[in-house]
This record gives C-alpha cells, sequence and structure tokens, in this order.
C-alpha cells in the first residue's frame, strides 16, 4: 500500500531530527573535554510523532531523562582523562538514547583523534536549518495541494451531487411522462372499447334501417297497387255514376214531358201557371 504524502514528509522529518540528535550528540562529544561536571549542555529531545495525525506527543517527556552520568571509562581508555588532567567527559543519558536511535554503527568508524577542541561548524547547521526550512516548505506545498486537491474533490462531489440531482429529476420527470403515457394509453383503450361498441350500434342500426327500408319499399308497392286499383275503380264507378246520371235525366225529362202533357191538357192555362209556381222544381226544365 503506497503511502501517503503526509506520512512521508513525517518520516523525512524524522530522519532529519535523527540527523540533529546525531549532530547535538558529536557536539557534546567535542565539548565534553573543555567544559566542567556542572556544565548541562542543551539537549534536543524530539518527542516521538504520531503516525495518524502528524503531531508529537509531548506528554512522554519527563524531566528525569535529563540527568547525568559518567563514560564507560572500557571505551577509549587511552584517551579517556583522569581526574588531575581536567574535567572528566559528561555524557548524557538521552544523547546514548540518540545515539541508539540513529545507530552507533554509524559513527563507530569515527575516531577519537578527530574529536578534538575545534568549534562546531556553523555551515552544517546551516545547512540542516537550510533543509528543514525546504522540508517545511515542501510540506506546505504537499499541504496545500492536499487542500487543492480537496477543493477539486468538493467541486467534483457537488458537481455529482447537482448531476444526481439532474439525474433524480430526470427520472421523476420520465416516470410522470410514463404515467400520463399510460394514462392516456388507458383512455385510448377506453375510446376502443366504445368505438367499437359505436360500430356494433350502428351496425345494427343499419340493419334495422335496411329492414325497415325493405318493408317500407314492399308498404309501398302495396300502396301503388291499392292506388291503381282505387284509380280503376274510380274510373268503373265514375262511368256509372255517368251512366245513371244519364238515365236519371232521361226519367226526369219523360216525367216533365208526360207532366207538360197532361197539365197542359187537364189544366188551363192559369192552372198551368199557378201549378208552375206552386211546384217550380218540376219546371226548372221549361
Amino acid at each position: 500500500m503506497a503511502e501517503t504524502p503526509s506520512k512521508q514528509l513525517s518520516a523525512r522529518l524524522d530522519r532529519l531530527e535523527k540527523d540533529l540528535q546525531l549532530l547535538s550528540t558529536m557536539q557534546t562529544f567535542i565539548v565534553s573535554d573543555t567544559v566542567p561536571l556542572s556544565y548541562n549542555p542543551p539537549t534536543r529531545d524530539f518527542p516521538e510523532r504520531d503516525i495518524n495525525t502528524g503531531y508529537r506527543d509531548t506528554s512522554s517527556r519527563s524531566s528525569s531523562e535529563r540527568t547525568t552520568c559518567q563514560h564507560d571509562p572500557s571505551v577509549g581508555k587511552e584517551n579517556a582523562p583522569s581526574n588531575k588532567s581536567g574535567p572528566r567527559r559528561v555524557i548524557k543519558p538521552k544523547v546514548v538514547k540518540s545515539m541508539e536511535v540513529v545507530g552507533v554503527s554509524s559513527i563507530s568508524t569515527v575516531s577519537r583523534s578527530t574529536l578534538t577542541d575545534e568549534p562546531f561548524p556553523s555551515n552544517l547547521q546551516l545547512e540542516v536549518s537550510e533543509a528543514l526550512k525546504s522540508e517545511r516548505k515542501r510540506r506546505v506545498d504537499v499541504e496545500d495541494s492536499a487542500r487543492i486537491v480537496a477543493l477539486k474533490l468538493q467541486q467534483f462531489e457537488d458537481e455529482l451531487k447537482k448531476e444526481r440531482e439532474s439525474k433524480q429529476m430526470l427520472l421523476v420527470g420520465m416516470l410522470q411522462c410514463k404515467n400520463k403515457i399510460s394514462g392516456q394509453e388507458m383512455l385510448m383503450k377506453e375510446r376502443e372499447v366504445e368505438l367499437k361498441q359505436a360500430q356494433e350500434e350502428s351496425a345494427s342500426s343499419q340493419l334495422k334501417l335496411e329492414r325497415i327500408t325493405a318493408e317500407n319499399i314492399a308498404t309501398v308497392e302495396k300502396l301503388k297497387q291499392l292506388i291503381d286499383l282505387l284509380k280503376t275503380e274510380k274510373k268503373v264507378l265514375q262511368a256509372e255514376n255517368r251512366k245513371m246520371a244519364a238515365e236519371k235525366r232521361e226519367i226526369e225529362s219523360r216525367i216533365e214531358e208526360s207532366c207538360k202533357q197532361s197539365a197542359m191538357y187537364v189544366l188551363g192555362q192559369k192552372e198551368f201557371t199557378l201549378y208552375k209556381l206552386i211546384f217550380p222544381s218540376m219546371f226548372t226544365y221549361f
């Protein structure tokens, strides 16, 4: 699993701190030949760094660790000074611990002849401080980059949220359209059923109309035949009526003729006139 940039920076800072501890140990070895026993040089006590948070835990620091002890006389007896020749060399327990942390093998090749009373080179301290500054700057750059990445990630999440909301709205719209389409399909099915019923009713009405039309045609034919028959009978009746009228006129003429003859012979002219006045209907043809 690849390490994160913050963990890599923490590891590099830890390595630089170990280098500083090594340099502090070397400085203590150098200046311990000329300082008295009461001299208490400052030690760099770096608390351990938390891997997860990247911060140091200062609660584990104790003042009891800053005690002095004498150097082991079995190491470098030929170079160890006596009480008469000068001040005794003092090594802090923290320095020994720092040497164990960084590894004594890294400084075991350094001969005791090189540990002279020369002053500690300032350019090395400057290089270390510059390295620390560059590391801090690099860490700040990494944090800025991580911040920018976080902002971009937040923007991407916002865009993704907007896209999800738009897709959700689109899905809701599609569901609404689908519901409307299903409703329209149901209405169309109902309309089709109604249209089918109307077509069936229209077909039955058409059959009824055809039957009624046929009945009406037959009735009309019968009526025509009756009319023709009536016309024929009318003609016959008219002929009979004319015949009867002719016979009536003939009978009336005969009656009148007989009445005239009888009246003229039986009555006189005066009586005939009186009789004519009394019975005018009998003398309409005169």
